[in-house]
């Protein structure tokens, strides 16, 4: 059933019908109790040592700033038709982070998630007839190993890419 449960073969009394005193499940309860609250004291002093302005730097906060920066426009939705066989054609829609006039600009955080980030900005640019380009921003202080992916595949494929890392607007 549980593991150590007050039914459980490891409760010395479990299996021989006996009941468990109220006491020792006051006890568990008091336990699992205070095991709660060490964690979520434990979060609430974590979460303490990050600066309130780091917690709101996510992707839209860094997005807004290059936007601005390059006095772009975020958000910036592009339709497209697609269909391979001869039925009647589909559409469906991208959104892209930044837009420039010469640029479409695809910006993540330095996590993993932002892999895709090329693909998105050179898909975008076949739509727009802009410039692919990619912004990574920096969340941790280092140069990482997303940056890095990221960075050497942009390079290859000669596609622009931006790093902002400590407030500045960093090319590659």
């Amino acid at each position: 059933m549980y593991p150590n449960s007050f039914n459980s073969p490891q409760n010395s009394d479990a299996g021989k019908g006996h009941k468990i005193p109220r006491a020792s499940a006051s006890l568990a309860v008091t336990s699992i109790s205070r095991n709660v609250a060490m964690r979520l004291l434990f979060c609430a002093v974590a979460l303490s040592l990050i600066p309130l302005e780091a917690l709101a730097r996510n992707e839209d906060y860094f997005n807004d700033a290059l936007a601005s920066h390059l006095n772009g426009r975020t958000e910036v939705v592009f339709e497209y038709v697609y269909n391979e066989s001869e039925a009647a054609a589909a559409s469906a829609r991208i959104r892209i982070d930044i837009v420039t006039e010469e640029y479409v600009i695809e910006g993540g955080l330095d996590k993993r998630s932002s892999l895709d980030s090329l693909q998105q900005a050179v898909f975008a640019s076949t739509l727009s007839g802009k410039k692919p380009a990619v912004a990574i921003y920096d969340t941790d202080g280092l140069w990482g190993k997303y940056e890095h992916r990221i960075w050497a595949a942009a390079k290859e494929l000669g596609i622009r890419y931006i790093w902002v890392s400590e407030g500045q607007v960093i090319e590659k």
